[in-house]
């Protein structure tokens, strides 16, 4: 599960990252939806002040991406499987769009 966010908007993505052996699941993974990410490294800048932090993202950013991943999380292991994959978020507008399994 990728978990990715921004000032304001971010993803989250279940998926299998390897689709070379003989397993039946085919779950696109993060790269296969955005490629440009594999590489990435990541800035791990810790902010000093809350001030700075807010300054820079959105407050309730986090906590929507990781309801998100709660929900699927949630879905799986009470349901046994699921209809959607992840979803893409934007609080500022208000929208969580859905990834549904093909």
């Amino acid at each position: 599960m990728d978990t990715g966010n921004g000032a304001h908007t971010g993803q989250v993505i279940l998926g299998r990252l390897s689709h070379h052996d003989d397993c039946q699941i085919t779950l696109p993974s993060v790269y296969d939806f955005h490629p440009e990410l594999n590489g990435m490294v990541d800035s791990n800048t810790p902010s000093c002040s809350m001030e700075e932090a807010l300054a820079s993202q959105e407050l309730p950013i986090n906590r929507a991406i990781a309801n998100v991943a709660m929900q699927l999380i949630w879905g799986l292991l009470r349901n046994g499987g699921l209809n959607w994959q992840g979803a893409y978020l934007d609080i500022t507008k208000g929208s969580q769009i859905p990834i549904n399994i093909a």
